[in-house]
């Protein structure tokens, strides 16, 4: 089986910019020692643009995203919201549970600056997740954990595709989605977009609707339509 999923633009407007973004996963918080079980719900997870690219008229661009999930935690200079940028940060490969067999889990920590991710002692996560811990930090360090992509242009680097704003000494349960929207916006990576908005009007490409398909060919037609193709 492929390790990449690949996704083939094709524009046949005037020259466009394309954002592509993954679709945005659950998260649960479950009760944690301190912690009162609250469920952030979607409302508190916010997507960045994974990767942005310039496309001229007639012309296509081809991305390719791994497979594989990965647990992502970093900072930023103020809460996470629509029009902040998040870059940087730590990345983990990250095994979603499998029945009976639980997902990864990780632990970050904060102190003197800096983030850090690392495999938790036990793997705990339900089946369909992995898990973050955190440890204690104050909320003023504006520490983010989520999930993320590795960039398309810089091998070795990570790009968040979903963060949330986290609180201290809390298990986040995050439970990832391999399908992705492409959106024609003059935008940058890293950028946290309005999710309903962008995902209403983007092209939807839904490789868990296709298990045998590793190759989604997706044209932005004259009229501002999109049409997607599946292939193996």
């Amino acid at each position: 089986m492929p390790d990449m999923y690949t996704i083939k633009i094709q524009n046949k407007k005037a020259d466009t910019t394309f954002a592509v973004f993954q679709a945005r996963p659950d998260v649960t918080k479950p009760q944690t020692s301190g912690n009162d079980g609250v469920s952030p719900g979607n409302g508190d997870i916010w997507s960045s643009v994974w990767d942005s690219k310039r496309c001229a008229s007639d012309d296509s661009i081809t991305i390719q995203a791994a497979l594989e999930f990965y647990g992502w935690s970093g900072t930023i200079n103020q809460p996470a919201q629509i029009g902040a940028k998040v870059v940087g940060g730590n990345a983990l490969p990250a095994k979603v549970g499998q029945g009976a067999t639980p997902g990864n889990t990780f632990f970050t920590s904060h102190a003197q600056g800096n983030v850090i991710i690392q495999a938790a002692a036990k793997d705990t996560a339900e089946s369909g997740a992995f898990q973050v811990d955190t440890g204690k930090f104050d909320a003023s360090a504006h520490v983010l954990i989520g999930m993320a992509k590795p960039d398309p242009d810089s091998p070795g680097t990570y790009l968040p595709t979903a963060v949330i704003n986290a609180t201290g000494q809390t298990a986040y349960q995050i439970f990832p989605k391999n399908d992705y929207f492409v959106y024609a916006s003059e935008t940058e990576t890293g950028k946290i977009f309005d999710y309903q908005a962008w995902s209403a009007k983007a092209g939807k490409i839904k490789f868990s609707d296709h298990p045998s398909c590793f190759t989604a060919k997706v044209t932005y037609t004259s009229d501002g339509n999109w049409n997607i193709v599946y292939d193996s």
